[in-house]
């Protein structure tokens, strides 16, 4: 008896598998689309980029590497500033 409920299912799972269908998303509530349109996310499915695209848009990247001699004086700033703000949370609590 186990085994023919066993059988049944594995046909089962495997007829669910092979019977894939498109299904249509239903449209969206209109909110919906306005909030997801102020965020940028469009509604239609892009195709992926090729790797050509995907090399081509690496290469103009900006350079954001920075001056060392400026990244010791911004992280020293924000250490300051860290300490500041929890002597004066400390002070006031």
């Amino acid at each position: 008896m186990r085994q023919a409920r066993r059988a049944a299912a594995e046909k089962s799972i495997v007829g669910n598998v092979l019977e894939v269908q498109e299904v249509s998303l239903p449209k969206p509530n209109p909110v919906w689309r306005c909030i997801g349109w102020f965020c940028g996310m469009g509604s239609s499915q892009d195709p992926e980029p090729s790797e050509e695209e995907v090399a081509e848009a690496s290469k103009q990247l900006p350079d954001i590497s920075e001056d060392p001699f400026w990244k010791n004086v911004v992280n020293t700033n924000a250490i300051i500033m860290m300490v500041v703000a929890v002597f004066l949370w400390g002070y006031y609590a």
